[in-house]
């Protein structure tokens, strides 16, 4: 979660949930920080969404969605 405030009970209590808890905290698993500044652009980050959402949907294949965020990235980058 992106706030540092919760405590113990307010951790969730479905066993997936749980399981990921379990994961992250486990040793040698690193945590991406949700840095989205990194990213180079507004519009690469609606292109990006928007090719998962066509993914997600079924209407698009895994390998297209890497394929338009490397190009994505590449214009974007450049601009």
């Amino acid at each position: 979660a992106p706030f540092n405030t919760f405590t113990l009970k307010d951790l969730p209590t479905d066993p997936l949930a749980r399981e990921v808890i379990r994961y992250t905290q486990a040793e040698g698993v690193k945590n991406v920080p949700w840095n989205f500044t990194t990213f180079p652009s507004q519009a690469f980050k609606e292109a990006f969404g928007a090719s998962l959402l066509r993914y997600a949907q079924g209407t698009k294949t895994w390998d297209s969605v890497v394929s338009d965020v490397v190009e994505s990235w590449k214009k974007s980058a450049k601009s």
